[in-house]
């Protein structure tokens, strides 16, 4: 029998050189492993892109939350006025209508056969200063929605002042005079023919009438109030109709040019509070 033929060193060579091709082929497959891992960072900075963009629309969410949150504010500002405007017009109207009535009568005893006379007395013309005070509730229900700042501050104090004098003015009268007070009354209206004299006059209040007058007042110390608290975040009329020295430069209308104004051109400078036959 032939005998078995030893491996050749060449043979042996070209298997360590597969063996090393396997181990070149591990290491290519080691490196796949590798560009995996890179591309599991590209992941990781794509997220952070992501992270940065959702960063970036939270950040815009906030903006249009402060933005509806302004927007909410204005028409907020305008009911507050408008309810100051309702208390001052409310109370400067009890305060003139309730100073229309009698505040007081007075019985005055005349000798028989003579009736006993009423007196009835106004309450404007008991106490003249509760209608004044009125009409000063009317002058600031003008001035709240013309006046802007301080201004409109300083408004809101004489408002609340006036509405606190009407109160002070009315409670008083809640009740009946005195002898003396309804005396001094009744000298005012000269001497009542018949009259006993030796019997006593005799007061009777009317409540109600100073009641009203005393709520109209506290409506206007409440506008007043509120006003000069919270006046400066109302808001104002338009300065579009200001006159035009009291403008800033800048918002001086431009020069017109020279050459005959147009129709279109006349109806925009009466627009702008100009005067086109200047």
């Amino acid at each position: 029998m032939p005998a078995a033929r030893e491996p050749t060193g060449g043979e042996a060579t070209g298997g360590e050189a597969t063996g090393s091709e396997a181990s070149a082929g591990g290491g290519a497959a080691g490196g796949g492993v590798t560009g995996g891992e890179a591309t599991g960072s590209e992941a990781s900075a794509g997220g952070g892109a992501a992270g940065s963009e959702v960063t970036g629309s939270e950040a815009t969410g906030s903006e249009a939350s402060a933005g509806e949150a302004t927007a909410r504010g204005v028409p907020a500002a305008r009911r507050e006025l408008l309810r100051a405007l309702g208390l001052c017009l409310v109370g400067a109207v009890l305060a003139l209508a309730a100073s229309a009535p009698a505040w007081v009568r007075v019985t005055v005893p005349r000798a028989r056969p003579l009736a006993d006379a009423t007196v009835a007395v106004a309450g404007r013309s008991l106490v003249p200063l509760v209608p004044a005070l009125g009409l000063v509730g009317l002058a600031a229900l003008v001035g709240l929605v013309a006046t802007r700042g301080r201004g409109r501050v300083l408004l809101g104090a004489v408002l609340a002042l006036a509405g606190a004098a009407v109160v002070v003015a009315a409670v008083p009268h809640l009740a009946a005079p005195s002898g003396a007070a309804t005396e001094g009354l009744l000298a005012g209206r000269g001497p009542l023919p018949g009259r006993d004299l030796a019997r006593p006059v005799q007061p009777r209040a009317q409540p109600v009438w100073p009641g009203l007058a005393a709520v109209g007042g506290l409506l206007l110390a409440a506008a007043g109030t509120g006003a000069a608290v919270r006046g400066r975040r109302w808001p104002a009329m338009s300065g579009r109709y200001d006159a035009p020295a009291s403008r800033p430069l800048d918002a001086r209308p431009a020069a017109r040019p020279a050459g005959r104004p147009t129709a279109a051109g006349l109806w925009d400078a009466l627009d702008r509070g100009d005067d086109p036959t200047a």
